[in-house]
């Protein structure tokens, strides 16, 4: 009974050190290798930054019409609505004393007139694309198959390049940047409210200089500088001096612009239709079916748009929309 008794405590013991010596192989061998195993993962697949100078860009295929536009100037024509749309909200910002006479002496003695008819009595409809600031833009611009006029963008440190794009048209326009009412991204060298005449003067004789056969300049955004009488007696006092015309996009409904260029003298188009609200190819069709209609019943009509990829897309479908109307340069709507 005894040396049973010890047999069985024997037993359990050998069981029991069988147990511990299991669990100490365990933890040296397995445990210890998982983790070291996790850890060296880690940092097998933990990527370091490559410096600038190692990196090589994979050739890129030809990109789509839909591809070509940067997010910039997506951002660019974006904004130029939501300055439209805001700016119906600052009405009561607006000073209501009313201009009764120029600050300057008006130096152009005969204003130019609009031609509202014409000897074959076809109305006419202008284009102006605005935002045109690379070279991409030129290239798709060129494929447009009626006239259009290019707005350019004035020399900035995106927009280096604007004057040569200049030389590719014989009719062009210069996208003058003007203050927003709400506006998160302006362009250098953008008139402001706070500008002086000095100042207005500067900008537009650099403008002037890069771009000296512009028939026209307008408005990038510029709700808040075309809705100040005062900005906008400046800016024209300036333009006499350079005989440069002002052609208003109408970002703002209430702007000054053609009652301030009566005071100089100054016939004043105005947009009347924008053409690509929406990115879309219907909706700009119909847009531009709108522009005809107006263009049939005033006489003239001008239409503004910008470079988008849908524009584009559009504009080669547009022909037979066009019926009934003369296609035309912006200066070919003056005499």
């Amino acid at each position: 009974m005894r040396k049973a008794f010890l047999h069985t405590t024997l037993a359990i013991l050998v069981s029991v050190v069988v147990l511990l010596v299991t669990v100490i192989v365990y933890e040296v061998y397995f445990v210890k290798d998982v983790t070291t195993t996790s850890v060296t993962e880690k940092n097998i697949t933990k990527k370091e930054p490559i410096p600038l100078t190692q990196k090589t860009l994979p050739v890129q295929p030809a990109k789509p019409l839909k591809k070509v536009i940067e997010k910039t100037e997506v951002l660019s024509i974006a904004t130029e609505i939501e300055d439209y749309v805001s700016s119906q909200q600052h009405k009561d910002d607006i000073p209501s004393k009313p201009l009764l006479k120029p600050s300057c002496k008006v130096i152009v003695p005969l204003p130019k007139k609009v031609q509202k008819t014409f000897s074959d009595h076809i109305p006419r409809l202008a284009i102006i694309m605005d935002d045109i600031g690379n070279a991409n833009q030129v290239k798709h611009f060129k494929k447009i198959p009626f006239p259009v006029t290019p707005s350019l963008f004035p020399v900035t440190s995106k927009h280096t390049h604007t004057p040569e794009f200049a030389k590719h048209f014989n009719c062009y326009m210069v996208h003058m940047p003007m203050e927003a009412f709400h506006f998160a991204r302006p362009e250098e060298n953008t008139l402001q409210v706070s500008d002086s005449l000095e100042m207005i003067d500067q900008k537009i004789a650099a403008m002037h200089h890069d771009f000296p056969d512009a028939v026209a300049i307008n408005n990038h955004t510029g709700s808040k500088f075309t809705s100040d009488a005062s900005s906008m007696d400046k800016l024209f006092c300036v333009l006499d001096k350079y005989d440069i015309t002002f052609i208003d996009s109408k970002t703002a409904p209430h702007t000054k612009g053609k009652e301030t260029g009566k005071l100089h003298n100054k016939v004043v188009l105005e947009r009347n239709v924008f053409l690509d609200n929406e990115p879309d190819v219907n909706y700009i069709l119909g847009q531009l079916k709108k522009a005809v209609r107006y263009a049939k019943k005033h006489g003239v009509a001008i239409a503004i748009c910008h470079p988008r990829p849908e524009t584009f897309e559009a504009f080669q479908y547009a022909k037979k929309y066009l019926r009934g109307v003369k296609m035309v340069y912006i200066d070919a709507l003056y005499d």
